[in-house]
């Protein structure tokens, strides 16, 4: 073969390469998104069975505690409580509410249905990690919350729609309209409160859980445009039927109760 004919074959090699790399990169992407939204599915079959446990309730979105500065001992967000219930199977790692946060470095990333294939292996661990757009690479990082009663902790890549936990000023009238989730005890409202939703009170189109970071807390940033080359949001909704959306247009008036 003569140096023309090769530089030719290499340039046929590298038109080919070009052509196939977005289909695969697309192939892949929808490989993900399906992953994901099976996820989602199954974490809302864990909702139901939680509610069936407990009266019809849904999980508390975060049952806070002494890391918090609360004076009893919590347990963690929804999916530390699912975990510890055994509604879903995750690796856990040592926690308390002294540890910094480098708790959770020593937790298995193995593939969980907490687990978005299109997340990052980064920790969102404090205030000044949340993502400031959908799509902020941020908004793809786990986050993990533990509980002081098990001493335990998981990742989750998901986010719930949660009511915000600080009622301030710097939400407006509509972001402090309630969402479906809970904390408990929801002292940021000037008391106690331990108000749960049952979760057949809930309507069908009412989205629960969302690629993003722990809760929604009438943040739109913390809804992350993971797929779809980074334009549409994987949802939960209170049917336990999943779907893409667009995450633009996120979020509407379906995200609140009222």
């Amino acid at each position: 073969m003569t140096l023309v004919e090769m530089l030719v074959v290499v340039g046929i090699i590298g038109i080919l390469v070009s052509i196939l790399l977005p289909a695969i990169s697309r192939v892949r992407d929808a490989a993900n998104t399906t992953k994901c939204l099976s996820n989602l599915r199954q974490i809302g079959l864990a909702f139901n069975d939680y509610a069936n446990d407990h009266n019809g309730c849904l999980v508390p979105g975060d049952y806070i505690g002494l890391i918090d500065g609360f004076p009893k001992p919590g347990a963690g967000n929804w999916a530390d409580i699912l975990v510890d219930g055994q509604y879903i199977s995750a690796p856990t790692g040592t926690y308390s509410a002294s540890a910094d946060a480098d708790f959770d470095a020593g937790i298995s990333r193995q593939d969980t249905i907490l687990r978005c294939p299109s997340g990052q292996d980064d920790a969102n661990a404090a205030d000044d990690n949340y993502p400031t757009s959908q799509t902020d690479p941020r908004g793809s990082f786990y986050f993990s919350r533990g509980s002081d009663i098990t001493q335990t902790a998981v990742l989750v890549w998901y986010a719930v729609n949660c009511t915000p936990r600080v009622q301030g000023s710097q939400l407006s009238a509509q972001d402090l309209r309630p969402l479906p989730f809970n904390f408990l005890p929801d002292y940021g409202s000037g008391t106690a409160n331990w108000g749960i939703t049952r979760l057949a009170r809930l309507r069908s189109s009412l989205p629960l859980v969302f690629d993003g970071v722990w809760c929604f807390n009438g943040d739109p940033a913390r809804i992350n445009a993971r797929h779809g080359k980074q334009q549409y949001t994987n949802i939960l909704f209170a049917d336990c039927h999943a779907e893409s959306q667009l995450a633009s247009t996120l979020p509407n008036d379906d995200w609140y109760l009222q």
